[in-house]
């Protein structure tokens, strides 16, 4: 077989995708941002670099359409440069899986969106093609490989102002980059990736601020409200207790929060304004600010706060929630309420398939990193090391949702998705990986069990949970 040919098939293949879904698709948060660049008043609610991004693609025509082409590209080039690295040493079944999972209708439907969660995820993508193609030896002269290096690490430096946790995934990129070895050192992955992460938050305020013109507008408010919300349902109630009209803000927190997404706190068609209306208590009444009462109740009332966590991040994980649980919080467009059409159905289906959940994919990268690990200890494998730091990113990057994740919605997991369907193909062609698993025979029984246990449950929750009223 052609490798060039396996290249050309791929990029054709998103070639016919780009030009079947142009302009693609935009949501209220890219509606917002098209706006900042309308008006010229460029906040940070949302990400800059991508507005920014969004402005320069203009030169190209109005719209949703460059932005939606600058995607695509990221996306087909990184999956071809990817599929290509196994190809190149003959490995064509697990080339051809790559390029057919990463192109699954699933994660095709979610890349139509402009959101910031596709462009992170693509922008990723390519720099993880670029280093590893880099370390496959597919780069010899050194000028071109310094030059390689720059553009992933630059890519890598959007990708973490594209999505404000994706700072966490800076360090582990790092370090696939410079000492991959140290990959097989699962705690400090873990310990360098919250450190970096910490001191990059910052950083990336000051980039947004200063270098792209934005305002600040207080994002993490969301965050707080969310947290605090969470914790006064659940015995807290003393968070808010010495505000005026505390009565009154109590009894709207109790009838708005839903740990599905703090946006229900804002609803104007539920009559709840319980972010306007604690921020304008705080005003009058003085005393501790939000920030102060938000880590304040996370200190007094842990158990209430990891309560909250917890049922928030099974609601982002499609876990143990029933069919189209979002539903009754977000008036989804989904079968339910468009006439259950054949195509409606279908596309829900597939959309919300318990197979290709954030929780199915979460257990496959945790059941495979063992694997992984124990691999890189006894091989220096390029690919064997692209495929650790897929899995590696796929699972900080899910992580970061349990503390920060204020909302449901499968988009935000589409590089969780990519990232474990890219990785798969090439960990089950390792011939390490391989051997291990034939000498742990009952070890590589449960790697398939574990997924499969989780599988059961999200399906039995499913269709004997109670549906969202």
């Amino acid at each position: 077989m052609n490798r060039w040919l396996l290249v050309g098939v791929c990029l054709l293949l998103f070639l016919a995708f780009f030009l079947l879904r142009f302009p693609g698709e935009p949501n209220s948060d890219s509606n917002s941002q098209y706006h900042q660049i309308v008006t010229g008043q460029f906040n940070d609610w949302h990400p800059p670099l991508m507005a920014r991004i969004w402005e320069a693609l203009t030169l190209f025509g109005a719209g949703t359409g460059p932005i939606f082409a600058f995607d695509t590209i990221f996306y087909g080039c990184g999956v071809a440069l990817l599929a290509s690295l196994p190809a190149r040493r003959g490995r064509w079944l697990c080339a051809y899986c790559m390029i057919f999972l990463a192109a699954q209708p699933m994660l095709l439907m979610m890349s139509v969106n402009i959101a910031k969660d596709i462009m992170m995820a693509v922008m990723l993508l390519l720099a993880v093609a670029i280093i590893g193609a880099v370390q496959e030896g597919l780069v010899a002269a050194r000028p071109a490989r310094t030059l390689c290096w720059m553009l992933a690490l630059l890519i890598v430096v959007m990708a973490a102002l594209v999505r404000s946790n994706a700072v966490f995934l800076v360090a582990p990129m790092l370090v696939f980059a410079g000492r991959p070895a140290l990959m097989a050192r699962p705690v400090l992955v873990l310990a360098l990736s919250a450190v970096g992460g910490v001191l990059l938050v910052p950083a990336s305020n000051i980039v947004n601020h200063r270098i792209l013109g934005a305002s600040d507008a207080g994002a993490i408010r969301s965050l707080q409200i969310f947290d605090i919300a969470g914790i006064m349902v659940r015995g807290g109630d003393d968070v808010l207790a010495d505000l005026p009209g505390a009565q009154a803000l109590t009894r709207d927190v109790h009838r708005c929060y839903s740990p599905i997404m703090w946006d229900t706190l804002a609803y104007t068609h539920w009559n709840c304004h319980v972010l306007k209306n604690v921020e304008q208590a705080i005003r009058d009444g003085g005393g501790a600010s939000l920030s102060s009462r938000w880590t304040g109740a996370i200190r007094h009332h842990p158990l209430a706060y990891l309560r909250h966590r917890l049922t928030h991040y099974n609601s982002t994980l499609y876990f143990w929630v029933p069919v189209h649980h979002t539903e009754a919080v977000r008036k989804l467009n989904t079968a339910g309420n468009r006439g259950g059409s054949f195509k409606n159905r279908l596309l829900d289906h597939i959309r919300y398939s318990p197979l290709t959940s954030p929780v199915m994919m979460v257990a496959i990268a945790l059941v495979l990193l063992p694997w992984i690990i124990a691999a890189l200890r006894v091989s220096r494998d390029a690919l064997l090391r692209v495929c650790a730091i897929l899995i590696w990113l796929a699972l900080i990057y899910t992580g970061t949702f349990l503390l920060v994740g204020v909302a449901t919605d499968q988009r935000y997991f589409f590089f969780t998705t990519l990232a474990v369907c890219l990785a798969l193909p090439l960990a089950l062609s390792d011939a390490t990986i391989r051997a291990m698993m034939r000498r742990h025979s009952a070890l590589a029984v449960a790697t398939v069990g574990v997924p499969a246990a989780i599988l059961a449950l999200t399906v039995v929750a499913r269709y004997m949970l109670p549906p969202p009223v």
